[in-house]
């Protein structure tokens, strides 16, 4: 038996939590009536004291189920060897995308299938699956995990030049990161992608003379384009909407409209590093030049010219924003987080980039509504918090090369737009740069042998099999057997 994540074992210790209580086993003294005292000689105060387990089968169905979760946490699988001569190989797709493999694949597959190889899914744990069952491949929710990575996965589970196709969407915004070398037989084949333009409002605004500016994305397999273009009454494709007083608009085929900003986009920038406030002004320059957005930038040197009824205030200090009583409704307030400081080195998840690295951030100890930026571990890097009528982001790190990369990265200002618009409203909520990139890569993809790890037993594969359903049930039954013994106990007095 082995185990995904060993250090969930730590949890077993709780074990002494049974053998504390079991020893401390005080009962209560009777008391004897007897006629007379007087005959009884006076003597010395005598005290005794004994730790022994009473309850044996009581006290080893509650270890047992300590033992049964720390098993659970650590994610328990086994690792068989399947050596059948007669397997050629694997194919692999996601389940989720089964529906969306053409007619002419399906053949292809079923075929190769009679003929020895065996279907996997394209997903964490590779589970051999039928097609008999490709009904109930409508109820799965797709795969999550970046093509390359489960490529690696592959490749450290099926030994030699195993043979393996795998049919994957080629989609440009899921294949990041440098090819995997592989000792595999590997062949990915597209799932037929529909050539279909996607076309969003990312956002829009009033120009001169009150025309209506819009920037389009454009995207379909082979490219992706943006423009920006006047609305006017007899396009196409746009369509205008005014609601009290309000304006917003969107592509006929979209589903969310966006509203169309009437005035500019007031940032203030306090800090106390002049280091952190270029960074992010550079961020900010970057999103002015690429929107045609008209974003006012001020950066105030004293504490009392910090503007409270701007858009937004990017409070760069560890001193405390005392003015939150005065700032205006619509103000989002964007503040260092401030405590303990724990080095780490994982990956930064902003939603729009996972390429970007973090190596400090300031431990969070405090609840919150929303967590908008996470590290690879889920804790929470912006987080948002709405107290009455305002908004704050606290940032559980500083933006300083030496706390993240994100400062130096291409993605900055792109992560940095979503927050700003989605925030303030002045962005389609559903907008996302990945997921509206229609790009397609190259569908012959060259993989660099490895020949270092080649292993030469060919027909040998070896598979993860997850048994964490069977401790479920035993640990199930285990609690449902601790509580009636429990019962009776007491039952019993």
């Amino acid at each position: 038996m082995f185990f995904t994540y060993t250090i969930g074992l730590l949890a077993a210790a709780g074990i002494i939590v049974p053998l504390i209580i079991h020893l401390w086993n005080v009962k209560k003294g009777k008391t004897l009536k007897i006629g007379s005292v007087f005959l009884l000689g006076e003597s010395a105060k005598q005290s005794s004291k004994s730790f022994q387990i009473k309850d044996w089968l009581l006290f080893l169905l509650r270890s047992l189920l300590i033992l049964m979760i720390a098993f659970l946490l650590a994610e328990p699988f086994l690792k068989t060897e399947n050596s059948e001569k007669n397997i050629k190989g694997w194919i692999l797709f996601d389940e989720a995308k089964y529906a969306d493999l053409s007619a002419k694949q399906k053949a292809v597959i079923k075929l190769l299938n009679e003929k020895g190889y065996e279907i996997h899914d394209f997903d964490k744990g590779f589970n051999k699956i039928a097609l008999v069952d490709s009904q109930s491949f409508l109820n799965k929710k797709a795969s999550n995990i970046p093509p390359f990575s489960l490529i690696k996965q592959l490749n450290s589970q099926l030994a030699g030049d195993f043979k393996t196709i795998v049919y994957t969407d080629l989609s440009q915004s899921k294949f990041q990161g440098s090819i995997p070398k592989v000792h595999l037989d590997l062949e990915i084949r597209s799932i037929t992608a529909k050539d279909t333009l996607s076309q969003s409002v990312i956002y829009a605004l009033v120009g001169k003379q009150d025309s209506i500016k819009v920037l389009c994305m454009k995207s379909s397999a082979s490219q992706t384009t943006f423009e920006t273009v006047n609305y006017n009454v007899n396009h196409k494709d746009l369509e205008l909407n005014i609601e009290n007083g309000e304006s917003f608009i969107r592509f006929k085929n979209q589903k969310n409209w966006v509203k169309v900003i009437s005035k500019p986009l007031k940032i203030d920038v306090y800090t106390d590093d002049k280091q952190d406030a270029i960074y992010l002004n550079s961020a900010l320059k970057a999103i002015a030049g690429f929107t045609k957005m008209n974003i006012i930038i001020n950066n105030p040197q004293q504490f009392s010219l910090v503007s409270t009824d701007a858009d937004w205030i990017f409070w760069l200090s560890e001193k405390p924003f005392n003015q939150q009583n005065k700032l205006a409704e619509k103000t989002k307030l964007f503040s260092y987080a401030v405590g303990k400081t724990e080095n780490i080195n994982r990956l930064l998840k902003t939603g729009s980039s996972e390429n970007d690295r973090i190596y400090k951030r300031i431990i969070n100890i405090s609840s919150v509504d929303d967590n908008i930026w996470t590290d690879g571990f889920g804790n929470a890097i912006i987080s948002k918090n709405t107290n009455g009528k305002s908004t704050n982001f606290q940032f559980y790190t500083r933006l300083n090369p030496q706390w993240t990369d994100l400062v130096w990265s291409e993605n900055f200002p792109r992560s940095l737009m979503s927050v700003l618009f989605k925030e303030t409203n002045l962005m389609n909520e559903n907008y996302d740069l990945d997921v509206n990139d229609k790009r397609q890569i190259a569908k012959n993809q060259t993989f660099i042998f490895d020949g270092k790890s080649l292993n030469k037993a060919k027909t040998i594969s070896k598979i993860d099999y997850s048994i964490a359903s069977y401790f479920w049930i035993a640990a199930f039954f285990t609690f449902f057997l601790e509580r009636v013994l429990t019962y009776r106990k007491k039952a019993n007095g």
